[in-house]
């Protein structure tokens, strides 16, 4: 599946071609035919360099452009969130009409 057949808008769509993403993988493209995009909850378990992130990156900006509100984008491993933490402070070029901010916050238990 091309990036440009989904269904997001189209700053997002030329976000992610500049990112350098043009076609999803399979997990990635199964999560879109079971409903990503309808707002439906879907839980992915994939092996590494999977697609994960960028499934994540889809339904965020799929919510973000059809609603208000925050997102919460929880992770095991601290370096593991800094690193996702980088990547997500980027989509906050795309403009969905409202203002969008990344913070990042560590919880140490």
């Amino acid at each position: 599946m091309k990036i440009e057949k989904l269904n997001l808008p189209k700053t997002a769509i030329d976000f992610l071609l500049s990112e350098g993403f043009s076609k999803l993988y399979p997990p990635q493209a199964d999560c879109i035919d079971n409903g990503l995009l309808d707002g439906k909850s879907i839980l992915v378990s994939a092996p590494t360099a999977s697609g994960k992130t960028l499934t994540a990156i889809l339904a965020m900006i799929n919510y973000l452009s059809k609603n208000n509100g925050k997102i919460i984008y929880l992770s095991p491993l601290r370096a593991l969130a800094a690193e996702k933490f980088t990547e997500f402070k980027k989509l906050e070029k795309i403009d969905l009409g409202k203002k969008n901010q990344s913070r990042n916050i560590y919880w140490r238990f």
